[in-house]
C-alpha cells in the first residue's frame, strides 16, 4: 500500500504493558499492509513509548484528571508544562523524522511498485 507508519505509546509506570501495546498497534498496521517503521535509536526499536506517572519520569500520585498536579512545573525542580518528560518526546520527535526520511527515501527510490 506504500504506507508508513510507526507506533506511540504513553504508560503509567514502567512496565505497564506499553510494549503490548505498540506491538498491537504495529500489527494492526502491518494487516492493513503498511510498513512499519521503528525509532531512530536502539533505545526504540519498535517505537516510542512515554512512561507517564511513574518517578524519575512523573508523578507518583496518581490523580482522576489531568489537572495541574500531573504536569512537570519549574517549582517541582523541573522544566516547562509538559504531561510527557521531554526525554519521550525526543524519542517520539526522532521517530516521527525517522519515519519521513523512510518515507521520502521510498518514493525517491527506483523501486517498481506492482499495483
Amino acid at each position: 500500500s506504500n504506507k508508513f507508519g510507526g507506533a506511540f505509546a504513553t504508560a503509567g509506570g514502567i512496565h505497564a504493558g506499553a510494549d503490548g501495546t505498540i506491538m498491537s498497534i504495529l500489527r494492526s498496521m502491518m494487516v492493513f499492509q503498511m510498513m512499519a517503521v521503528g525509532g531512530d535509536s536502539w533505545t526504540s526499536p519498535f517505537g516510542a513509548v512515554a512512561t507517564m506517572y511513574e518517578d524519575p519520569f512523573g508523578d507518583t500520585q496518581r490523580t482522576e484528571y489531568f489537572d495541574s498536579a500531573c504536569y512537570y512545573a519549574q517549582t517541582d525542580g523541573r522544566q516547562g508544562d509538559h504531561l510527557v518528560h521531554p526525554y519521550f518526546l525526543r524519542k517520539a520527535y526522532g521517530l516521527g523524522e525517522r519515519i519521513a526520511n523512510v518515507s521520502v527515501a521510498w518514493k525517491n527510490s527506483s523501486y517498481v511498485r506492482w499495483d
